[in-house]
């Protein structure tokens, strides 16, 4: 054991650079793969966390307080089965909030709950409670307050029968009943006690306005249609005007990350394997070029159990300080660039799991100790003399000729057909550093692409309007029928429908209007042109093995209507779970129904932002107006900061990756080096036959990374959009970046080999020759 540990110790003294780079290189892996499983974790429970930490409902009933008041629900609702405790009874109102210049219809407000330990009671995620005498405050949702530019301090104002009125934001929440805004509307706001009377939303014994919401949480959350049943046949009829289940809730959560999450959980992937693919290399790499050392050890005594634990232990020491090194490096990117993600759902700070640490370790150490034992397997199993003569690989020189070239080149080239086992790990490495230059590149270019065209994610038009109720729907067509530079206009209401024999309700889209002006992100088929066509969204048909030309049963207000598909469209809201449907096929059970939201196109040149002020200015803030681009910047608000921060990081491992697998290749031909400095080779010769190597195994890694990493990454992405819903998609090549890979790749693999060579052409011979 004492010989051992001598070994060791000498081994990393004595060769400090490769020791460093496999402490780098493992380092790195660990990172990656610390930041990659925080990006998953982070991505996929947010919402599951903020529903914890709330006390959750898992059934919300929306009452009409014209049929049912707060007390009684409170007597009925209390009692009954399967309930195992009830939030407060919150009014809801709905109006205009004003924030600047910018201003935004339907946002709800309520009453603070007196309990902070409330069934679904919301989180302060800043600022502070209101305090009993206060009148004029509100607490803002957070994730409006973001959308706003907002922070605990400033004032906004709403709209009251009064006029606006002035409120100072005294704190931020957080609350899981619906998914964060914008992808979810409308969301509630919270005054203080009787803060609804004193702006004068509310009086005493009104029944008519607004709507009582109520939170439930069940004893067995999956027995909600079970208690829905209970509660709408306990309270009087049509009392229960509505209602949301937390499954759906949360569904729709994922929705409002589901872009983010496609990009974040590809990256994970292209991390994860690069990571695997660096430590295989590396270690590898490292054995391969102690080869000789490890022929003399044999010769002197050494058993090849003792030259295994040698090893071992120098991979489990180098891994333990990487691993710990990493998770401290991981963790801190993934709080930098994950918190904007975890805001949205109320977290201050990103936590990540204790597992994620206990299996970014266990990784990293068996996968060394894994390709420790591969390496060292081959390494034992060639005998002493010959691995002292010839190290890791017995040259192969049949079939090489180059007598026109240079020299340098010519032993360039000679040198790496002659080595083919080395060859090909030192391409590996290059190719695995072309494929995360290609997939960081073709990712951002993706977020580029849909960020600058939103009609890949549904948001085509130049204005989006969307009217309260003070304002009638005929009202809003005479104002845009007015405006000379409107070319074109749709307009639009959301309403519910279920399958038959299904409790669940789920969203479509009814629209109507200049539909063919406009672009919607159909993966295949066509708009509906007629009453009875249906265009239906991804998610929902490839869960229910939907495709063009079926019929599809659907109830609309409990009325059976029949539609037949036309098209499959990518929807960027509830999971793809919906439908485009044409506004005249409700109408068929809505007469009276109006639409709420607008779609409008302008003539060319138009100042949008002025243009949107303009028109809310016309209707005395009675409609909000947004202008083309915000709601995909709120899509992807989180998108921009992490990707980049992501792309750097992958560009980095790409640096680590590149100049590990230079050096280790140079560090093994030191001998070779030697001799041919023996025979007359200068030491510029030396250095430009290396470097012409490391140049010519870059264009090789080039030419096979480029195909494979198109192919991988564009799969791959499109791969998990599917999964989540969004709908495939075909990611947009950046030709010039990836001709730029190139370059880069070339540089990087010539600038890591250029000091080992440089060292070794100016070392003498005789030196060289006793290297190990």
């Amino acid at each position: 054991m004492n010989a051992i540990i001598r070994q060791v110790k000498a081994n990393l003294l004595s060769h400090k650079l490769q020791a460093g780079l496999i402490l780098l290189a493992l380092c790195a892996a660990a990172t990656l793969l610390a930041v990659s499983l925080s990006t998953l974790y982070v991505a996929q429970g947010a919402y599951d966390r903020l529903f914890e930490r709330t006390l959750g409902a898992h059934l919300w009933l929306y009452l009409n307080p014209e049929i049912v008041s707060e007390t009684q629900f409170d007597q009925t609702l209390t009692n009954l089965p399967g309930i195992a405790k009830a939030s407060p009874a919150y009014r809801t109102i709905s109006t205009t909030f004003f924030f600047g210049k910018r201003s935004e219809s339907g946002l709800l407000l309520r009453e603070w709950p007196a309990d902070p330990q409330a069934v679904a009671h919301p989180m302060l995620t800043a600022g502070r409670a209101h305090l009993p005498d206060e009148k004029d405050t509100i607490i803002l949702d957070r994730n409006v307050a973001a959308h706003f530019n907002i922070v605990a301090g400033d004032d906004i104002e709403v709209l009251t029968p009064a006029g606006r009125r002035s409120l100072s934001v005294v704190g931020l929440h957080a609350s899981p009943e619906i998914c964060p805004y914008p992808h979810c509307f409308p969301v509630a706001s919270y005054l203080n006690k009787g803060g609804l009377q004193e702006l004068g939303l509310l009086t005493s014994g009104d029944i008519s306005t607004g709507y009582i919401g109520v939170g439930l949480r069940l004893h067995d959350p999956v027995a909600v249609e079970e208690t829905l049943q209970i509660a709408e046949e306990s309270l009087p009829k049509d009392a229960i005007s509505g209602w949301a289940d937390w499954v759906s809730t949360r569904r729709h959560a994922d929705a409002a990350i589901q872009f983010q999450r496609t990009l974040l959980v590809t990256f994970s992937v292209v991390a994860g394997l690069a990571a695997g693919i660096l430590i295989a290399n590396t270690i590898s790499g490292a054995v391969r070029a102690q080869t000789r050392q490890i022929g003399l050890l044999k010769a002197v005594g050494f058993t090849s159990g003792q030259l295994t634990w040698i090893y071992f232990s120098e991979s489990l020491l180098l891994a333990s300080l990487a691993s710990l090194a990493g998770l401290i490096a991981g963790y801190s990117i993934a709080v930098s660039t994950l918190r904007s993600i975890t805001l949205m759902f109320g977290d201050t700070l990103v936590r990540p799991d204790p597992w994620i640490a206990l299996f970014t370790s266990i990784a990293i150490l068996s996968l060394a100790v894994l390709f420790t034992f591969l390496a060292m397997r081959r390494a034992l199993r060639i005998n002493a003399v010959q691995a002292i003569r010839t190290g890791a690989e017995r040259p192969k020189r049949r079939g090489v000729h180059l007598p026109r070239l240079p020299i340098p080149l010519a032993i360039s080239l000679s040198d790496t057909f002659s080595q083919p086992l080395r060859t090909s790990l030192t391409v590996l490495g290059l190719v695995t550093a072309v494929l995360t230059l290609i997939a960081a590149i073709t990712i951002n270019h993706t977020l580029i692409s849909f960020s600058s065209n939103p009609g890949m994610l549904g948001f085509d038009g130049d204005l989006f309007l969307r009217r309260t109720k003070f304002i009638s729907e005929a009202e809003v067509h005479d104002l845009i029928a007015q405006q000379s530079d409107v070319t074109a206009v749709y307009a639009e209401r959301w309403y519910g429908f279920k399958f038959p024999g299904e409790q669940a309700y789920l969203n479509a889209r009814f629209r109507e209007g200049d539909l063919k002006e406009f672009q919607f992100p159909l993966i295949e088929g066509r708009m509906f042109t007629s009453p009875d066509e249906a265009v239906v969204g991804y998610g929902l048909a490839r869960d229910r093995n939907l495709k063009i030309g079926d019929t599809l049963d659907i109830l609309i207000a409990d009325q059976p209507m029949m539609f037949r598909i036309v098209g499959v469209y990518r929807e960027s809201s509830n999971l793809g779970q919906m439908l485009l449907l044409p506004s005249d096929a409700l109408r068929r059970v809505l007469p009276d129904f109006e639409t709420y939201n607008f779609a409008l196109k302008l003539t060319p040149g138009a100042d949008l932002k002025a243009r949107a002020a303009e028109l809310s200015a016309l209707t005395n803030d009675k409609v909000s107006v947004l202008a083309s681009g915000d709601d995909v910047q709120e899509v992807m608000n989180t998108l921009p900061k992490v990707m980049t921060a992501l792309t750097v990081l992958l560009g980095c491992f790409a640096v680590v990756g590149v100049l590990n697998s230079a050096v280790m290749s140079t560090r093994e031909r030191q001998r070779e080096i030697g001799l041919l400095k023996s025979v007359g080779m200068t030491p510029n010769q030396v250095l430009s036959s290396i470097l012409a190597g490391a140049a010519g195994m870059s264009v090789l890694a080039y030419g096979i990374g480029l195909p494979v990493g198109i192919l991988l990454i564009r799969w791959l992405i499109d791969a998990v959009a599917s999964w989540t819903g969004f709908g495939p998609i075909d990611p947009p090549i950046n030709w010039l970046g990836l001709f730029l890979v190139l370059p880069a790749i070339l540089s990087l693999a010539v600038l890591g080999a250029f000091i080992p060579a440089f060292r070794a052409g100016r070392l003498n011979v005789t030196e060289v020759l006793r290297y190990e």
